[in-house]
């Protein structure tokens, strides 16, 4: 039983790059990748450390915290954050390229998400997704009314922390 859960890890991986390059990673209402892309080349996030950031800008330090608070709800969602020793997100800027946002050709990159974990049968589990990010331009882009109703209910700028549990 124990190993037909390990190989849902495989799913954890896929849904947490599905649902950290989704339109709700926003910070301050508007797409966090957008905001990050003039900055960005290739990083690495540990995704087990369970401690804000206190590196690089505060959007970047809200993507990290997204990313583990995503990470966590996935691993926990297929029952098998118990076997993850080890994982690590890696986002890269590639080449610059033209592509649409909200309708609008626009100049913007290709970013790649890699990610890694590692059960405790050392078995390496590993996915990818590629997504085109252009940076943030407020002339084509609406601030997400998530904003409003979180800033309502708790402290801090967008959805930089989660409600789940971890």
């Amino acid at each position: 039983m124990a190993s037909i859960r390990r190989r849902a890890i495989a799913s954890a991986l896929h849904n947490f790059l599905g649902t950290l390059s989704s339109r709700y990673s926003d910070y301050d209402g508007y797409w966090i990748f957008g905001l990050l892309i003039s900055d960005l080349s290739c990083s690495t996030v540990d995704l087990l450390v369970d401690e804000p950031t206190t590196i690089g800008p505060e959007a970047w330090r809200a993507f990290v915290t997204i990313a583990r608070c995503r990470f966590a709800e996935q691993l926990q969602l297929n029952s098998v954050a118990r076997f993850v020793r080890r994982a690590a997100l890696d986002v890269k800027r590639g080449r610059l390229l033209s592509g649409t946002v909200n309708g609008h050709i626009s100049n913007g990159y290709d970013v790649t998400l890699s990610v890694e974990a590692v059960s405790d049968l050392a078995r390496v589990y590993r996915d990818h997704a590629s997504l085109f990010v252009a940076a943030h331009d407020p002339s084509l882009e609406s601030r997400s009314l998530r904003r409003k109703m979180d800033s309502l209910t708790r402290h801090g700028a967008g959805r930089a922390r989660s409600n789940s549990s971890t």
